[in-house]
């Protein structure tokens, strides 16, 4: 015969400290339907440089800069928090001195016991540092990709990606290459090489390779470059790809080439005088 089993049921109260955790790591903000600000806690006053007496029944929008007001999805993220949706945003906050700063915000509805949303409340943490490092992180990707050629494979040396730079130069579209093998680049003889294996089983565990390379592009012409072949590792820490970034040395190769020919052919008509 089966017995029930008792199961305690915690009092209300058994987590006391929640809304004293919550402001001790987050800007804290609530405002009314109105956009008014009715609370703010201490982070959030050190945040916007602001004292409580100089904020309290203004309006959101004075920590907030002027193209952020003016566009459409301000006024449409009031209108879902009121609706009862919660928003998740990062938000350039404009402080007392005017000192920008990004915030990360979890901003969502405050519902009474019928339902009806009666306050709208702010989560926020300050990413200043974050956002500015992604921001010159991305400054400096962009730079590589406008002027360098750059492409993508896995450990393996299939080709995940390419820019517009390094498929120029070869002549291949990206749908051409994509899903591809490195090999379709090189020379035959040389693919089926143990120094290419070797080379990608180096590649794929962390050895940075830079050398100066014959490649083939689409219509077999030969292409040089002086590239760069570095691994770049997962969170866990392990290789998850190889990114080249190269420089097409194709027309500096030609004219030493035609140079080198011209000089031999001119030491070769000296021979022939002196002999």
């Amino acid at each position: 015969m089966n017995s029930l089993t008792s199961i305690p049921v915690e009092p209300n109260d058994v987590f006391p400290d929640v809304p004293g955790m919550i402001d001790a790591c987050f800007s804290v903000a609530e405002f009314d339907l109105q956009g008014r600000l009715v609370r703010a806690n201490a982070n959030f006053l050190s945040l916007t440089g602001y004292n409580e007496d100089e904020v309290l029944a203004q309006h959101h929008s004075m920590f907030l800069s002027d193209d952020v007001l003016d566009a459409p999805e301000y006024g449409l993220c009031w209108v879902d928090l009121k609706g009862g949706k919660t928003k998740r945003v990062v938000l350039p906050w404009v402080t007392k001195s005017g000192q920008r700063k990004w915030v990360e915000e979890n901003v969502g509805p405050v519902k009474d016991c019928n339902g009806n949303v009666v306050r709208i409340i702010r989560l926020g943490t300050d990413v200043t540092e974050r956002h500015e490092s992604l921001a010159d992180l991305q400054g400096k990707v962009d730079a590589i990709e406008h002027s360098q050629a750059v492409i993508e494979f896995d450990t393996e040396g299939n080709i995940l990606t390419a820019n517009y730079n390094f498929l120029v130069a070869m002549g291949y579209s990206l749908s051409e290459v994509v899903g591809k093998h490195h090999s379709m680049f090189v020379d035959p003889e040389y693919a089926a090489s143990t120094e290419y294996r070797a080379f990608w089983r180096s590649l794929a565990k962390g050895s940075n390779r830079a050398c100066h390379l014959r490649r083939f592009g689409k219509d077999g012409r030969e292409v040089w470059f002086e590239a760069s072949y570095s691994p770049v590792c997962g969170p866990d820490g392990n290789v998850c790809k190889i990114v080249k970034v190269a420089n097409d040395i194709t027309d500096q190769v030609t004219s030493l080439t035609g140079f080198k020919t011209a000089i031999e052919a001119g030491c070769g008509e000296a021979d022939q005088s002196v002999g």
